[in-house]
């Protein structure tokens, strides 16, 4: 109720309060002429029952009966907390797969079913789940994921127009690099970048680019690198996981772990001029030693040992880049080693020509790979 502010506001209230007892006084009045004729009888009953209301109204409080609630027993609360024969959650059977459809090629599905096989073989059942369970499901749940992820990375790159990424993204890119090599060189100077070693050249470049905050986050440190190939996975699989799978935090974590470390980690590490010049030298060996394997049996054995003898080489060269050589490999390697340090082998004598061949090779690489070449190259192509 407001505050009476002036007589007006007093006067006004008084009214409406008299009109609404008389409303009220005459309804009662009017009830209880059923059961007393005489009208000055009724009147004062009436004001009495109204003052009674009124005060009754005012003093006590009404509210609804709380109605019992019945004890339910543990059993009762079991029973609506019982799944279904056929809930989802305990059907074991994995959702029909889509990644057939996104695939689309018979040839290229046979080759990722045998691939993940060799995989889920090597690395999950015989390593470690089969020691744990026979059981099936956990190996199928995996390789329905890898397949889903496989299959979405097969219909995006269905998408991409290939004479647009060849010919303009990929030319600009390296375009891009190109002149951002020649912008440090002028601030190095190209008579000093021509004295300087490979190793020197690549340091003055780093400090250059770190100066001018150019020098992407992947080259500054080792653990720089394993913050960024952790991020582009982690958005690699957010797109190319399943939702369900994707909002998991434990498998996409995983994931993201397993393909950063096991994964890119070695890519990134075995992508080195070096690495490659020594895988190449030891396939061109491999191929001449089947080539020159004489018909005698002396000669059949010697070729085999031959061959044995780089295959140990190029597994132990694996190892090496990989940080993973265990105590059989390296005495494989000692023994590749002492082989090919051997004057009087014969292989030792055809490494010394290979040795020569690929001097040459390299020789010409940097020859064409030199600053003055490449900006040639980049000149003819900004005329074209």
């Amino acid at each position: 109720m407001k505050a009476m502010e002036t007589i007006q506001d007093l006067i006004e209230e008084a009214k409406l309060r008299t009109v609404w007892w008389a409303l009220c006084v005459f309804a009662v009045c009017y009830f209880v002429t059923h059961t007393s004729s005489s009208m000055w009888m009724n009147l004062p009953i009436s004001i009495l029952i109204v003052c009674a209301l009124r005060i009754l109204v005012n003093q006590v409080e009404f509210s609804w009966k709380v109605k019992a609630v019945r004890s339910q027993s543990y059993l009762s609360q079991l029973e609506k907390k019982q799944l279904s024969v056929n809930d989802s959650r305990l059907s074991s059977a994995p959702p029909p797969p889509k990644w057939k459809r996104k695939i689309d090629s018979p040839i290229v599905e046979a080759a990722a079913n045998e691939f993940i096989d060799k995989i889920l073989k090597d690395f999950v059942s015989d390593l470690w789940y089969s020691e744990i369970t026979p059981d099936k499901e956990c190996p199928e749940l995996i390789r329905s994921i890898i397949m889903e992820a496989i299959g979405e990375i097969s219909g995006r790159v269905k998408e991409i127009n290939l004479v647009d990424l060849l010919t303009r993204d990929i030319v600009d890119l390296i375009g891009d690099h190109i002149e951002l090599f020649r912008r440090n060189q002028a601030a190095i100077g190209v008579d000093v970048m021509g004295t300087l070693s490979t190793e020197e050249r690549d340091e003055r470049l780093k400090h250059h680019l770190m100066a001018s905050k150019e020098l992407h986050p992947a080259l500054i440190t080792p653990e720089s690198e394993y913050k960024v190939l952790q991020r582009i996975v982690g958005g690699l699989l957010a797109v190319v996981l399943r939702p369900r799978e994707a909002q998991c935090p434990i498998v996409r974590t995983i994931a993201r772990e397993i393909v950063t470390c096991l994964v890119m980690q070695p890519v990134m590490s075995f992508a080195s001029p070096e690495y490659i010049n020594e895988v190449i030298e030891i396939i061109l060996l491999y191929i001449n030693d089947d080539n020159t394997k004489g018909v005698g049996d002396d000669q059949s054995s010697g070729g085999r040992h031959k061959g044995d003898s780089t295959l140990r080489k190029l597994y132990s060269l694996n190892t090496e880049e990989s940080d993973m050589t265990l105590v059989k490999v390296s005495n494989q390697k000692e023994t590749s080693l002492d082989n090919k340090t051997n004057p009087e082998d014969p292989l030792y004598m055809r490494s010394a020509d290979w040795a020569q061949m690929l001097e040459a090779v390299t020789q010409r690489r940097t020859e064409v790979l030199t600053p003055e070449n490449l900006e040639n190259m980049w000149t003819k192509r900004k005329k074209l």
